[in-house]
């Protein structure tokens, strides 16, 4: 490019003073996109993933059910597995 000599160049230079650059939609299109993202929001400096709500204190009962309610229930739970296994034994006889 440099071979043509100052008057080409300097006639180039002239014609993309006068004209501007070409450059495609685009390209337009990206920079409108890239304005729009750097006015977004910004994050406060001081910004905490996390938060206490109240200080941590031991529980005065447990929230859990209790053993005897937990025995209960899988006791049931193991009988109508016993008498569905007894039913099905008893009709394929």
């Amino acid at each position: 490019m440099f071979l043509l000599g100052r008057p080409m160049l300097q006639a180039r230079l002239e014609n993309l003073q006068a004209v501007g650059p070409a450059f495609d939609l685009d390209y337009d299109q990206n920079r409108a996109m890239l304005n729009t993202l750097n006015v977004g929001p910004t994050l406060d400096p001081r910004f905490q993933t996390y938060r206490y709500l109240r200080t941590p204190e031991e529980p005065v009962k447990r929230d859990s059910p209790r053993r005897a309610f937990l025995m209960i229930m899988w006791g049931i739970v193991g009988g109508l597995i016993g008498a569905g296994v007894a039913l099905t034994r008893r009709c394929s006889k």
